[in-house]
């Protein structure tokens, strides 16, 4: 097993339960390489996720859940997220740092739990590492209350993020705004995918009835209805949608007024390890996301090496999907139709697309490699710390 080291410390803005009802659950996500004996779970809310579920997510350690919530309207109480007024809740989760030792704290996203990670290394010296998993300036074209509490965020991402001893974005389209806020010590490290249940793509022929699948949260910018609409207008296709959110119930109407009763299934969730299973059974991976980033279940779909079809995101480019590992088409009902017919005719494009995709994500994202890197980027940071 290598080098064990005693305790880590992460602390989470989000409820468990609701990764564990989504079945967004991976090995070892909160100790890769089960670098840690111990690891202690910091959530800021009530939630009282369920051990047994969340044990897979640190390994072999041993597993701690505490709750620190942040109590109601929060937001009026630290007169709009003002990072001095955070550091008054803060003292809790400080003082439970005093009492577990941690050798190192892991933050997911620069916020209430950044300030509190900032606050033990400023007290305790222990060092702190954030991941991103998100790029804020995105937030800005949504509503006005979002841009204004966004905005906001910013005061507290500022100070997280600069005494972050790593920042760990999970894709590239993150860096623009870690640059804008003056960060340096960046290493860019994407999701840790399911270690054991991704199974790669071989046939790429067609049966009876073309299988496409979607996967995603049903918000704006990321809803399906584009390609609902496109498989409308097509015969002899069997899509799946796994996704929930605000526009769910507005999706099944769309399918419903498009006639795709009997050739649309809809599924709120699949859990990752089944989803990991049966991808490379469906012909067509059809995605929308025009939040300028690369989702986790697109680095699955790469993986897999089913053919990714993909809408054009407003002339940018995002790193990770380029036109030779993707088929990129205009966010219209039109275009993903297109789409859809060109790789439905199309066997040897399929089939290059796939490989193409099989090779590119298993020497960038693989499972294996993921770990390894968070490992890695753990042990420096602890080393460096003991050298000290």
């Amino acid at each position: 097993m290598g080098t064990q080291y005693n305790s880590l410390m992460v602390i989470i803005p989000h409820a468990l339960t609701d990764l564990v009802k989504k079945g967004e659950v991976t090995d070892r996500y909160y100790n890769p390489g089960d670098l840690f004996k111990e690891v202690h779970i910091v959530l800021t809310n009530n939630d009282k996720p369920e051990q047994k579920f969340v044990q897979r997510m640190v390994g072999n350690a041993k597993l701690t859940i505490h709750n620190v919530a942040l109590g109601n309207r929060f937001f009026l109480r630290t007169l709009c997220w003002r990072p001095w007024l955070i550091s008054l809740w803060a003292r809790r989760v400080v003082k439970l740092a005093d009492q577990i030792k941690p050798q190192l704290v892991r933050c997911y996203g620069a916020y209430f739990n950044g300030i509190a990670a900032r606050d033990i290394k400023r007290k305790y010296d222990i060092p702190y590492v954030v991941s991103l998993h998100t790029n804020p300036d995105q937030h800005l074209g949504v509503n006005l209350l979002d841009r204004i509490q966004w905005k906001f965020m910013d005061s507290m991402a500022k100070t997280v993020l600069r005494e972050a001893d790593v920042v760990l974005p999970v894709y590239q389209g993150i860096l623009p705004y870690l640059r804008r806020l003056n960060v340096k010590n960046i290493i860019v490290a994407y999701n840790v995918i399911n270690p054991s249940g991704i199974i790669r793509k071989e046939n790429f022929k067609l049966g009876k009835s073309v299988k496409v699948i979607a996967v995603g949260r049903h918000i704006e910018g990321k809803s399906p209805e584009n390609i609902i609409r496109a498989v409308s207008q097509m015969k002899n296709i069997q899509l799946t949608i796994v996704g929930d959110g605000v526009l769910n119930n507005h999706l099944h109407s769309v399918a419903h007024k498009c006639g795709l009763t009997g050739n649309v299934v809809f599924k709120k969730s699949i859990d990752n390890d089944t989803l990991c299973r049966e991808l490379f059974e469906h012909d067509i991976f059809a995605i929308c996301n025009m939040k300028w980033g690369i989702s986790k279940t697109v680095l699955e779909a790469f993986l897999t090496g089913i053919p990714v079809l993909i809408n054009k995101q407003n002339n940018e480019t995002v790193p990770e999907i380029t036109s030779e590992i993707s088929y990129q088409v205009e966010n219209t009902p039109e275009g993903f139709c297109q789409g859809l017919k060109f790789l439905i005719e199309n066997e040897a494009k399929r089939k290059e697309l796939g490989l193409k995709e099989i090779e590119h994500a298993w020497k960038t994202w693989s499972p294996k490699k993921t770990e390894y890197k968070y490992t890695n980027i753990y042990k420096t940071i602890l080393n460096e710390k003991n050298t000290l």
